[in-house]
């Protein structure tokens, strides 16, 4: 998975459960074995509850360096 969203307006709606669920559901059918994906553990929207109550346990832990202009 490379980058799932849902705007603010819409949120609240289950549409990234959704989402998540029928591309795992796909994933495994196409054979695959296992999904990944990065989330930042600062954001608020939830994102790491969500993916945990999808199933995604906690991995390897990266830290980016960045520099903003």
């Amino acid at each position: 998975m490379e980058l799932i969203g849902v705007v603010r307006d819409w949120r609240g709606r289950r549409l990234a459960p959704a989402l998540i669920s029928r591309l795992l559901t796909s994933f495994g059918e196409a054979g695959l074995e296992r999904a990944v994906l990065d989330v930042d553990t600062a954001s608020p929207t939830g994102a790491n509850s969500l993916y945990e109550r999808l199933g995604f346990q906690a991995g390897t832990q990266e830290i980016a360096l960045v520099i903003e202009y």
